[in-house]
C-alpha cells in the first residue's frame, strides 16, 4: 500500500513537471491568443489559456505514447524538465 502511494506521488510529480515545461514553453503564444480572442476579459482568457495548456499535454503525452519505444522522442516534442 506504501508502496503504491508512493508510485502515485512520483507519477504527479513527474506529470507536475511535464506541465510545467510545457506550459513555460507556450506561455507567451497562448496568453498573445487569449487577448486576441478576448480582448479586456481576463476571466476568459485565462480559462482559454487553461484550455489550451490541457489540450497541449494531452496532445503530448498521446505523441508520447504512439512514439516508438526504442527510438528517442524527436526534439520537436522534447520539453525541458527543470
Amino acid at each position: 500500500m506504501e508502496k503504491q502511494l508512493e508510485e502515485e506521488r512520483k507519477a504527479e510529480a513527474d506529470r507536475n513537471k511535464i506541465v510545467a515545461g510545457l506550459n513555460a514553453q507556450t506561455a507567451a503564444q497562448f496568453s498573445q491568443y487569449a487577448a486576441q480572442q478576448h480582448p479586456g476579459d481576463r476571466e476568459a482568457q485565462k480559462a482559454l489559456i487553461d484550455h489550451l495548456q490541457t489540450q497541449h499535454y494531452e496532445q503530448y503525452m498521446a505523441q508520447l505514447s504512439i512514439s516508438d519505444g526504442d527510438k528517442p522522442v524527436p526534439a520537436s516534442v522534447q520539453v525541458p524538465i527543470r
